[in-house]
């Protein structure tokens, strides 16, 4: 990690960083020097970094703090060329709508070009309206953090517009449904288990055979 000594204001050398003192940090500064105090202590940047960076919209790649989706500039390609931007993935989005929970309005199944499925992705209702919140767990704090995200801005868009879509596709499908009085097929389920339980009810019973009938 550069570190290199600057005098402060009050005329004497502190320890700079990147040639910077601490008060004169932005929030990219801030942000660069927890990843690069996580690799100096432990090797690696952690997770709740990681998280923050994420949240932040950057990546630390290459020893670099880069906006997400953006290239790294160790990444490119010989002669100044930049590295072929990917080719949005195939995605195929199942949804279950279910009562609200607060404002938990739903669940959605996403597959990634026909080889990889994520389970459990939310659909959350804001003050700004719908939005995707990804699997998470307890991170033993208190709080939650999730198992898996995007981590390019492009992908993020991609992933929610693909889950709101299928979401309001549901929702679309549900009323036309319910305007044309065909019952859904939990209530078929239903009505069929019903009416064969009325069946068996209205069934009389078999009559006994006396011992000295057909003898």
């Amino acid at each position: 990690m550069p570190r290199r000594y600057k005098l402060g204001a009050d005329g004497q050398p502190h320890r700079a960083f990147y040639g910077k003192l601490p008060e004169e940090f932005t929030r990219e500064d801030t942000l660069r020097f927890m990843a690069e105090t996580d690799l100096a202590l432990s090797g690696k940047v952690s997770a709740d970094t990681l998280a923050l960076l994420h949240a932040e919209g950057y990546d630390y790649k290459g020893g670099n703090l880069i906006p997400a989706g953006k290239e790294n500039p160790m990444e490119k390609g010989t002669g100044g060329t930049s590295a072929a931007t990917p080719a949005p993935l195939k995605l195929d989005v199942s949804v279950r709508v279910i009562e609200p929970n607060k404002n938990l309005m739903g669940f959605a199944s996403v597959k990634f070009n026909d080889s990889f499925v994520v389970e459990n992705v939310k659909i959350l209702q804001g003050q700004k309206g719908l939005f995707v919140g990804m699997p998470s767990q307890p991170d033993g704090k208190g709080g939650y953090r999730d198992m898996a995200y995007p981590v390019t801005k492009e992908f993020r868009e991609q992933l929610n517009a693909a889950v709101l879509g299928a979401y309001e596709a549901k929702l679309e499908q549900m009323a036309e449904r319910a305007n044309s009085g065909r019952p859904s097929i939990s209530e078929q389920l239903k009505a069929g288990k019903e009416a064969s339980e009325q069946a068996k009810a209205e069934k009389p019973p078999k009559a006994k055979a006396s011992r000295g009938q057909d003898r």
